[in-house]
């Protein structure tokens, strides 16, 4: 009986370890200055999820919202980390079809300040590619809000300029400041977004690969409010607006797989996980860290993480509020994370814990959330 107990074990790890697998991908021509998010790391297939050895938590009634984030339109052939036209339309129509509400951000916003509500996407568009024109003149026709992230590089383009000018009174299409290429230079690019727009930019998007720390004060002196990383996971009320978490997607990782895929489906019905650093500014050499975990999830130790697609040895629950910050009072207990291999680059923290099982028509819901850690020189 343990040998079998092990063995499921062994298999449900590596089902898991697959679950977060992600694959790169370079840049289209138009989009000078491109880095990959980090978590699309190996090309491994998705498998389904075929069972899980982790007892469910229950739902708690907190509101919840997921972000997209697309880096171009076109045939992977082409651009690996481009969208399909017709699978961004199928995932639209998706969402339609399961009471999503498609939301600017600002509205977002306004929402997650109110109790339970739930099936919410937040839909963003990185720089430019060719096929943007259509896309975005059919959302527009079809009363659908986004967000799209650009810079004075993107705005270079003709095309891109073009629209621009085209847009810049729609209230549906919402104008955001994209980091990668700019080398920091937060304030210059805040106004000329402003010049061309008629208004200043009201979120950035940090550069893909890129730990937001290092952003996070200028951020707050240029007075852009909301910062959105490439890091997965679900948003919730006690998201550092300054650290919203976003599903990169693209032709694989956006791909429709069913009710027991790894795909759309799981992602955009996925829940907040806040979770926390408590060890010191750099990652330790020894292999433990401790993280905090919200409240919200009353025991975390069915979680699964993993380090860049490495998994945590164990996970242990230690006192509770041990070391916690006089800001974190009202965090649950502190947990030990033992990881068994420290990976090359810069750490990723990506965590999940089952919060509902799926069935045939509805796919498993996890609590889900990802914190970039840093390493010693």
């Amino acid at each position: 009986m343990q040998l079998q107990k092990l063995a499921h074990f062994l298999i449900a790890a590596s089902l898991l370890q697959a679950l977060w697998s992600c694959a790169s991908a370079p840049p289209p021509a138009s989009q000078a200055t491109w880095s990959a998010p980090l978590e699309w790391s190996k090309p491994d297939a998705l498998p389904p999820f075929d069972f899980s050895l982790r007892t469910p938590q229950s739902l708690t009634q907190q509101s919840s919202l997921v972000a997209l984030a697309y880096y171009g339109f076109g045939e992977p052939a082409s651009s690996p980390q481009a969208t399909p036209v017709e699978l961004f339309w199928q995932q639209i129509n998706y969402l339609k079809q399961h009471q999503f509400a498609i939301l600017s951000l600002n509205e977002a916003q306004r929402r997650l300040q109110q109790n339970g509500s739930d099936r919410q996407v937040v839909i963003t568009i990185e720089g430019w590619s060719s096929p943007l024109e259509n896309i975005l003149k059919e959302l527009s026709a079809k009363n659908l809000p986004v967000t799209w992230f650009l810079n004075s590089q993107d705005l270079k383009i003709p095309e891109v300029a073009k629209l621009v000018d085209e847009y810049k009174k729609n209230p549906l299409i919402a104008l955001g400041l994209r980091g990668t290429g700019i080398g920091g230079q937060l304030l210059p690019e805040k106004h000329l977004l402003a010049r061309h727009w008629g208004s200043a930019p009201l979120a950035y998007s940090y550069p893909a690969g890129e730990a937001p720390r290092s952003v996070i004060d200028a951020l707050k002196n240029a007075g852009i409010p909301l910062g959105l990383t490439h890091f997965s996971g679900a948003i919730g009320p006690e998201t550092d607006p300054l650290q919203w978490p976003r599903f990169p997607l693209n032709n694989k990782f956006g791909a429709l797989l069913g009710p027991a895929g790894n795909g759309f489906e799981v992602r955009v019905h996925s829940l907040p996980l806040e979770l926390k650093s408590l060890s010191p500014e750099r990652l330790p050499q020894q292999q433990r860290h401790f993280v905090g975990i919200t409240t919200r999830i009353h025991d975390a130790r069915p979680l699964n993480c993993f380090f860049n697609g490495t998994p945590v040895a164990r996970i242990i629950r230690t006192a509770k509020n041990e070391h916690f910050e006089a800001s974190m009072k009202n965090w649950g207990h502190k947990y030990e994370i033992n990881v068994q291999k420290m990976p090359p680059e810069v750490p990723l923290l990506r965590c999940t814990l089952l919060a509902m099982p799926g069935n045939d028509t509805t796919p498993p819901r996890f609590y889900w959330g990802t914190i970039p850690l840093t390493k010693e020189p």
